[in-house]
């Protein structure tokens, strides 16, 4: 095995277990208001375990490169980093108003700083990029294009059941951070 595919298994197994913490310890408490979820917290962490998972086993099985270049693989392994930086980050500035389940805590106040001020979910931004971070240095055509297609459809559909609550609680203060912000990508989406 070489040395870039063990840094990035590595890499995988200990984002795994960090999401599997948040899934054990960051979810809302009795006095939370919860906010619709269609999709729901047990089918976003299969989601996200088989676009973590699923691309790695697909870089195993099916040889679709990139690139011969090794330099797609560097870029894929900073992008990993930088989605896992970025994820940790948006986690960090939320602190306690941080679950992975869709809630509202007793003493909510909307976050608009750190990394919010860019954009509304750096969370999700940082896994998508982690995702074809992971692509790109498995060097697998198909593996970036499972995790992350897979991953921001079934995120996309939360972040509108998200949003709707965070409009019923805040209102206006809500729509006015929407009208400065965009949803995934700075200053473009």
């Amino acid at each position: 095995m070489k040395t870039f595919d063990v840094i990035i298994y590595f890499g995988v197994i200990f984002w795994f277990v960090m999401e599997y913490y948040n899934i054990r310890t960051r979810l809302s408490s009795d006095g939370d208001k919860k906010m619709s979820d269609k999709i729901g917290v047990s089918n976003l962490w299969m989601i996200f375990c088989i676009s973590l998972i699923g691309s790695v086993i697909i870089a195993e099985l099916i040889d679709c490169p990139i690139s011969s270049n090794i330099s797609f693989r560097y870029l894929g392994l900073f992008l990993f980093v930088c989605g896992f930086i970025l994820r940790v980050s948006a986690i960090r500035n939320l602190g306690k108003f941080f679950t992975m389940d869709l809630s509202i805590r007793k003493d909510h106040q909307l976050i608009t700083t750190g990394v919010y001020k860019f954009i509304r979910h750096p969370s999700y931004t940082g896994i998508i990029i982690g995702l074809a971070g992971i692509g790109l240095t498995l060097n697998n055509w198909i593996s970036l294009c499972f995790g992350t297609i897979l991953f921001f459809m079934a995120f996309n559909k939360r972040i509108s059941n998200e949003e709707r609550g965070l409009v019923n609680c805040f209102g206006d203060e809500y729509i006015q951070y929407q009208k400065k912000t965009k949803r995934w990508i700075p200053f473009i989406y």
